[in-house]
């Protein structure tokens, strides 16, 4: 993770931000989140994707290209500080929030694109919309 001012805007793939407004920036290894950066990309997600799960789908938002599944994520799209207490102990606080490379903030669950209600496949829904795209043919 990099600062917001020091960053490229190639390779950022989302942010956090602190109550005070302040970015740090995520950025990808090598500019893309995937080895093929033009490729199309189905994000399958429900209740059970939550915390660092969300952090991953976020990155994905905004993507171009790029279709989300299934139900909503477990609403917990936060990052967590640490402090050091001074007898040793260590006190972890959710203080920032996520968002998108567009800079779209995500405070609750993340809607998918395509709500494939609980026990339906959502991975068939994403694999039919993707061999229905021209780069998958």
């Amino acid at each position: 993770m990099c600062r917001a001012d020091r960053c490229s805007r190639d390779g950022n793939v989302g942010m956090f931000i602190d109550p005070d407004g302040e970015k740090s920036m995520w950025t990808a290894e090598g500019g893309a989140p995937v080895a093929h950066p033009d490729a199309p990309v189905a994000v399958l997600t429900s209740g059970a994707t939550a915390s660092a799960g969300e952090a991953v789908a976020v990155a994905f938002r905004g993507r171009p290209d790029t279709r989300f599944f299934g139900q909503r994520t477990g609403g917990v799209p936060t990052g967590n500080y640490p402090h050091d207490l001074s007898d040793g102990a260590m006190l972890i606080l959710t203080e920032v929030k996520e968002a998108d490379r567009t800079g779209r903030i995500y405070d609750g669950p993340i809607p998918p694109d395509e709500e494939v209600p609980a026990g339906r496949d959502a991975l068939e829904a994403a694999k039919s919309w993707l061999l229905a795209q021209r780069a998958c043919r």
